[in-house]
C-alpha cells in the first residue's frame, strides 16, 4: 500500500518543484526568499503565499484519496489506458485461424498432413457449381451420396422448372437404383407440376404394367413419395386421359399397399375426386387397422361430402344408400366439428402458444 501511495504522489505532484514542497514546504519557501532578495521584490511574498496554498489544496487531495476505488484516480489526474486501434477486423483472422488449426489437427491425427491440407484447400475455394453440373454428377458419379445431393442441389435451384432438369428427374425417378436419391428425384418433379409427372408416378405405383428396364420396382419409401406427389398433383386437376388412371391407382394404394404413409397419403389425394367410387373407396377405408388412416378417410369424406359421421362406416354406408344423388352438394365445407382450430402458420402458432400456457398455468378447476 506505500509504494502503491508513493506513486499515485508521484503522478498527481506532476513536477520537480511541487515533490520537494512536499518533503519540506517550508525550508524551500526560506531558501526561495533568500534568492530572491528577501522582500527586495514584490514577487517574494505573493509566490511564498500562493505556494503555500498549492500545497494545502494538495495535502487535503491527498487526504481524500480512496486507494481501494481505481474510478477515483481518474479524478485526480491519473490518465485512463486507451486501447490502440486495430487497421484491420479480427474476425477474418479468426477464421482463418481456426480453419488452419482444425486442418492441422486433423492433418496431425489422420498422419497425412499434406493430403488434408490439399482436399480443405480445394474445398475452401473450390468454385461454386452450376445445376447443369450438379445434373451431371446426379447422372453419372458412382457413389450415391453425390447422386443425392446432386439432385437435391437441382431440385432448391430456381431452375427446377426447366426442360433439362424435368427430363432429369424422370430419368432419376424411374430407374436410380438408391432409393433416398429416387424419392428426392420424385418430390422435385412433383414440385414442377408438370403433367409428365402425374404419368411418372402412375408408372411407378404401376410399375408391373410396364418393362423392366423403363422402370424399377419401388420401395415403401419411394411409394409413399410418389403417392404424396400424385396426391398433390390430382389437386391442380390432372389431364382428362389420366384422370381416371389416377382415381384407380390411388384406390389400389388405399385399399392394399402394406405402408400405412401411403394408404394414408392416398386417402388425402382421394379428396379431390367428387366421384361415388372414391366415396365408397374412403368409406372401405374407415375399416383399416390403422386408426391414422381411418381417420385421414374421415376428413377427406367430410371435405367432399360436407358431413362426418365420425369414423362411422355403417352410418356412412347408410347415408350414401339415401344421398345418391346429392352426394356432393355441400362439398368443400368442412362440419364445426372438424375444422381445425386455426388457419395457416401464424394461427397455428397462436394456437400452440395458448396450449402451452393453458398448460404451465392451468385455470380453476369446475365445480
Amino acid at each position: 500500500m506505500t509504494v502503491r501511495k508513493s506513486k499515485v504522489l508521484h503522478g498527481i505532484s506532476g513536477t520537480e518543484e511541487n515533490r520537494q514542497a512536499t518533503k519540506a514546504p517550508s525550508e524551500t519557501r526560506d531558501k526561495r526568499e533568500e534568492a530572491i532578495g528577501g522582500h527586495g521584490t514584490p514577487d517574494g511574498p505573493i509566490r511564498g503565499e500562493r505556494d503555500s496554498v498549492v500545497v494545502g489544496a494538495f495535502e487535503s487531495s491527498v487526504s481524500s484519496l480512496n486507494f481501494g476505488d481505481l474510478a477515483s484516480w481518474r479524478f485526480h489526474g491519473i490518465p485512463r489506458r486507451t486501447k490502440s486501434k486495430r487497421l484491420f477486423p479480427p474476425l477474418l483472422l479468426v477464421v482463418v485461424g481456426c480453419g488452419l488449426l482444425l486442418t492441422l489437427m486433423v492433418g496431425c491425427e489422420g498422419g497425412g498432413f499434406d493430403q488434408t491440407l490439399d482436399v480443405s484447400m480445394k474445398k475452401l475455394f473450390k468454385p461454386k457449381r452450376t445445376p447443369q453440373q450438379y445434373m451431371l454428377i446426379a447422372v453419372s458419379d458412382a457413389d450415391p451420396d453425390l447422386r443425392r445431393e446432386a439432385v437435391a442441389k437441382i431440385a432448391e435451384s430456381k431452375k427446377y422448372d426447366e426442360e433439362w432438369a424435368i427430363k432429369g428427374f424422370i430419368a432419376i425417378a424411374l430407374l436410380e437404383s438408391d432409393p433416398q436419391a429416387r424419392c428426392v428425384a420424385v418430390r422435385g418433379l412433383g414440385r414442377t407440376g408438370d403433367p409428365r409427372a402425374v404419368e411418372t408416378c402412375l408408372k411407378i405405383l404401376n410399375y408391373r404394367e410396364h418393362p423392366a428396364a423403363e422402370v424399377r420396382p419401388p420401395d415403401d419409401l419411394c411409394r409413399w413419395d410418389a403417392t404424396a406427389a400424385l396426391a398433390e398433383l390430382s389437386a391442380g386437376s390432372p389431364a382428362e386421359k389420366s384422370r381416371a388412371k389416377v382415381l384407380e391407382t390411388l384406390l389400389d394404394r388405399l385399399k392394399a399397399d402394406p405402408d400405412r404413409h401411403v394408404r394414408m397419403a392416398a386417402a388425402r389425394g382421394l379428396r379431390h375426386f367428387s366421384d361415388i367410387d372414391a366415396v365408397r373407396g374412403l368409406i372401405n377405408g374407415l375399416r383399416d387397422e390403422d386408426f391414422t388412416v381411418a381417420h385421414r378417410c374421415e376428413q377427406s369424406l367430410a371435405w367432399l361430402t360436407g358431413v362426418t359421421h365420425d369414423c362411422d362406416p355403417y352410418l356412412w354406408e347408410q347415408w350414401l344408400e339415401t344421398h345418391q344423388d346429392d352426394a356432393f352438394a355441400r362439398g368443400g365445407e368442412l362440419p364445426e366439428s372438424r375444422k381445425p382450430p386455426y388457419e395457416g402458420r401464424w394461427g397455428k402458432f397462436r394456437y400452440k402458444t395458448k396450449q402451452f400456457f393453458q398448460f404451465i398455468l392451468p385455470g380453476s378447476k369446475e365445480k
